[in-house]
């Protein structure tokens, strides 16, 4: 399976987010260049550990694979506890698929320092009253410290938009920049601005404003012809 440095060249990769409320292997619609195992959706997951191993291997042998269980605080659909988070994202990294590390996770809990290595470390703000902004600069500083292979920030405010796009545009090392803004012309934009993820719909969402995968294909082919 091709290295994910190489895959995030292919900007942006379109990854087909499931919420995973079964273990039955989803189906992959044409145009999905990757998933994302959302199995904080997982009704009884902390007393399904193994099973949830088994289905992740399966996942991610025939295809790129994004394993995240969401905190609460940042749109997660259920609380899971940090042992559990860290037995099964270390799992789903030794298989050679993406994790997703909350920042505020990272500076809480030492053990998800060295997980964030090479992996995702993202920031998600939900309330309107709280701009991302104020996080920015200190997650990046973060992001780099760790080795992160991307930082993913999302916001539901519109006024946050055009500094999120400015860090689009800074470049300058290996880090890779998912820009997630809420709106889906602004997750238009944000597609042809460069962002590394764009995270797209197939049936139920998993965050407001998602494209679905037939929109998310029919924009990067437009990218691709100018």
């Amino acid at each position: 399976m091709m290295p994910w440095k190489q895959l995030l060249s292919r900007k942006p990769l379109l990854v087909c987010a499931y919420p995973v409320t079964s273990l039955s292997t989803p189906p992959v619609p044409s145009g999905c260049e990757a998933v994302e195992l959302r199995l904080d959706y997982l009704d009884g997951l902390e007393s399904r550990i193994e099973g949830v191993k088994e289905f992740i291997r399966h996942i991610s042998s025939g295809c790129p694979t994004i394993v995240t269980i969401r905190e609460p605080s940042e749109g997660g659909a259920q609380w899971v506890s940090e042992d559990v988070k860290w037995e099964l994202l270390s799992f789903s990294k030794g298989l050679g698929a993406l994790v997703d590390v909350e920042a505020e996770l990272v500076m809480r809990d030492p053990r998800f320092r060295g997980l964030a290595s090479d992996s995702i470390v993202s920031r998600h703000v939900f309330n309107e009253g709280v701009s991302v902004v104020n996080y920015l600069n200190g997650d990046l500083r973060l992001a780099r410290e760790v080795g992160a292979l991307v930082y993913k920030v999302f916001t539901v405010r519109d006024e946050d938009y055009p500094e999120m796009m400015k860090l689009l545009l800074m470049g300058g090392d290996d880090l890779n920049i998912a820009v997630i803004p809420m709106r889906p012309r602004f997750r238009a934009a944000a597609m042809f601005m460069g962002t590394a993820l764009m995270y797209c719909s197939v049936g139920q969402g998993t965050a407001p404003g998602q494209l679905g995968i037939e929109e998310c294909v029919r924009i990067k082919e437009l990218i691709h012809r100018l």
